[in-house]
């Protein structure tokens, strides 16, 4: 009797080191490259030649049928990027869909390929980095694992902006890119010389309206299916560090201002003129891995974006985001004419 307890107890132990050992085999590992990557977006260097692609899965109109287009997704770093290299192939490329150029343009109508990083592997929140065969740039960070229960309240923060570069190439076969992100422009947490991210990148073919995804997330959650942290591919990055950046904005605002005013007798016009100078800057401090310094002084409110026109058929009051660099990552503590802001990035990125 004991015998039969003890093999049951030895094959109960063998099964689950087998699924530990199968769940760490489940990490996928990022390669740290050795050689100089020439960024111009045609991704023939030779740092690209051996690396994995990332096999991806149809993930609508129908999930989990084989992609119609092929789609090579390279991901690498060195001391100072995360690089991503593609090459989209389409074989109807003349009727590749690209409908602007404009930053943080997220339309559903043009050809795009979108990195979504966990960075701290909270399976709540990410940083979105999207481009299309244009060049454009679009960034946003994802709140409640993409989930929301109001339709007016999205799950992102489409005003966030941060340090990042592509460059795209086309031809009669496709699109190809090549991305760079600063890790000075993600936050995360380092363990034993170790970073985990999750990870999940997704091609929209647009004129075929079909969407390919890593990891296989399933489209059961509507049109944010994609961006879930939760669903995320877990990835590795060894042997880097989370750097405190520091940025320094400053601006100046010049200019000429003439008046006409009546003279003290009312015969005639007098001209008056006044030269005008305003200048500021912002700057920004990484103080931990989590916690950001953000000061400025004489804030540029000329900068600011204009609000997304909206119309109201509800008695319920609009409430729009505000748009001025300095105050879209958390609240704000005004100082007289100093503002310092401290930001949280566990709380929102």
């Amino acid at each position: 009797m004991r015998t039969v307890i003890l093999k049951k107890c030895i094959l109960f132990a063998a099964i689950i080191s087998s699924i530990m050992t199968a769940q760490s085999q489940e990490l996928l590992t990022i390669p740290r490259i050795q050689g100089e990557i020439k960024f111009d977006g045609i991704v023939d260097d030779p740092c690209w030649q051996n690396l994995k692609t990332l096999p991806m899965v149809m993930h609508t109109p129908t999930f989990g049928n084989q992609p119609t287009e092929k789609s090579e997704v390279l991901i690498c770093y060195d001391n100072t990027y995360i690089y991503v290299g593609a090459r989209l192939f389409d074989s109807e490329a003349t009727k590749m869909l690209v409908t602007s150029k404009k930053r943080d343009e997220g339309s559903n109508s043009n050809e795009s390929l979108t990195l979504v990083f966990d960075s701290f592997n909270d399976k709540e929140n990410a940083l979105v980095f999207s481009t299309t065969p244009s060049g454009l740039r679009n960034d946003l960070t994802v709140l409640n694992d993409a989930i929301s229960s109001n339709p007016r309240n999205l799950p992102f923060n489409d005003s966030w902006n941060t340090f990042w570069d592509v460059k795209t190439t086309k031809d009669f076969n496709g699109w190809y890119l090549e991305m760079r992100i600063p890790f000075s422009s993600m936050r995360f947490k380092e363990e034993d010389g170790k970073v985990i991210m999750g990870l999940i990148c997704f091609r929209r073919i647009a004129h075929k309206n079909e969407v390919d995804i890593y990891p296989a997330i399933p489209p059961d959650w509507g049109e944010y299916s994609p961006y879930r942290p939760s669903k995320a591919d877990e990835a590795v990055f060894e042997g880097i560090h989370s750097k405190k950046p520091f940025y320094i904005t400053p601006y100046a605002l010049t200019g000429y201002q003439q008046d006409y005013s009546m003279n003290e007798y009312e015969t005639a016009y007098e001209m008056n003129g006044s030269p005008k100078l305003n200048a500021g800057l912002d700057a920004k401090y990484g103080i931990t891995n989590n916690l950001t310094l953000d000061v400025t002084v004489n804030t540029d409110f000329a900068q600011v974006e204009a609000d997304d026109e909206e119309i109201n058929l509800t008695r319920f009051s609009l409430y729009f985001p505000k748009k001025e660099p300095f105050f879209r990552r958390g609240p704000a503590f005004l100082i007289s004419d100093l503002r310092v802001k401290v930001t949280c990035f566990t709380a929102e990125r």
